[in-house]
């Protein structure tokens, strides 16, 4: 997601370099999408609205943050979006929903060692594993 990220860093020795954009890549329709932003990020207050680091002087979450409401047009559009669908977003990988609901978890054990089986599997590959619940 970030290319080329010791270029971008801060550099004591060299502050003249600092330009103030950041590039970023995000898989979207089976190609990495270039994303280039500035570093002018929300604040309310000199709060930093939406996400932060606990320390003061570490912006890269926030940047990411910009950089992916970018390509989604705006900020609201992160809100409630789909842990999965930012995986592929950030990976360029594949994704595989399971609903534990449709697939009888609860009931029936043969159902839950599966599961067990399946997200063991992608956990000795070091797959990225995400969860969500449905608001209700």
């Amino acid at each position: 997601v970030i290319p080329d990220w010791k270029e971008q860093e801060w550099d004591t020795e060299k502050p003249d370099s600092y330009a103030g954009i950041f590039h970023f890549r995000f898989w979207r329709f089976g190609e990495w999408v270039d994303v280039v932003i500035d570093d002018r990020l929300p604040t309310v207050d000199n709060q930093l609205v939406y996400c932060h680091s606990n320390d003061s002087n570490e912006f890269w979450s926030a940047l990411v943050e910009k950089a992916y409401a970018k390509v989604y047009g705006c900020y609201e559009a992160l809100d409630g979006g789909n842990t999965a669908d930012a995986l592929v977003d950030f990976t360029g990988g594949v994704s595989e929903p399971v609903d534990l609901l449709e697939g009888q978890m609860a009931t029936d054990e043969v159902a839950r060692n599966q599961l067990f089986e399946r997200v063991l599997k992608v956990h000795n590959r070091d797959g990225l594993i995400s969860c969500s619940i449905r608001v209700s």
